[in-house]
């Protein structure tokens, strides 16, 4: 249970950290949210360490606890 839930937390700060910070790759920015920040391009980018995150916890809720 312990480690679903740090593969699931670790996925979700590393998009946070990606979508949060200003990296080469961004592109241009589609819409503005603030005058610092926005939604670009690299922010689909983002959804890869969730989604590997997401599939971590679940193969750790999946498999059965050793005895």
């Amino acid at each position: 249970m312990l480690a679903a839930l740090t593969a699931l937390g670790l996925g979700l700060l590393a998009a946070t950290m990606m979508v949060a910070g200003h990296h080469p790759w961004d592109g241009p920015e589609l819409e503005g949210l603030t005058q610092t920040h926005g939604i670009h391009e690299g922010d689909a980018l983002a959804i890869v360490p969730l989604l590997v995150g997401a599939g971590l916890a679940w193969w750790c809720f999946r498999r059965r606890p050793s005895a």
